[in-house]
């Protein structure tokens, strides 16, 4: 799946400010209804969107924090932007930096197998950037 932002994005371009306060999720599975009916992105925000992949430690630790919160920590949607923030051309340096092959880093990243928690901090450490701990709100 693409960035977690292409699909409210998208939206908002087609209907406008009001959508603002849509959540993610509601946003991605309009978007996956819209596919299905052929309707592929007539506005070409998708290529603008991926063209504006964060590149810069601070945009990819930007990126990732706002998934991280969006998503409520969903080990999936940290897997998809991970891989979203990683050049194709690094994930071999990646791989190394979190001691993994470089086929099992992809099969991490892609869902097909477990991310683990050390995958995690090598990926980011590789990136550039580090895992940092606030106070939050308590689960009821």
């Amino acid at each position: 799946m693409t960035d977690p932002a292409l699909p409210v994005a998208r939206l908002r371009s087609l209907i406008g400010d009001d959508v603002r306060e849509l959540a993610t999720e509601v946003a991605q599975h309009l978007e996956r209804l819209l596919e299905r009916n052929g309707m592929r992105d007539p506005t070409g925000l998708r290529a603008a969107v991926e063209q504006e992949r964060p590149r810069t430690p601070l945009d990819i630790a930007n990126h990732l924090d706002a998934c991280i919160f969006e998503s409520g920590g969903d080990p999936g949607t940290l897997a998809e932007a991970l891989r979203d923030v990683t050049d194709p051309g690094d994930l071999r340096r990646i791989a190394q930096a979190c001691g993994l092959s470089f086929d099992v880093l992809q099969r991490q990243l892609s869902g097909r197998r477990t991310l683990t928690f050390s995958t995690v901090l090598g990926a980011l450490r590789a990136l550039g950037v580090e895992l940092r701990v606030s106070v939050g709100a308590p689960v009821p």
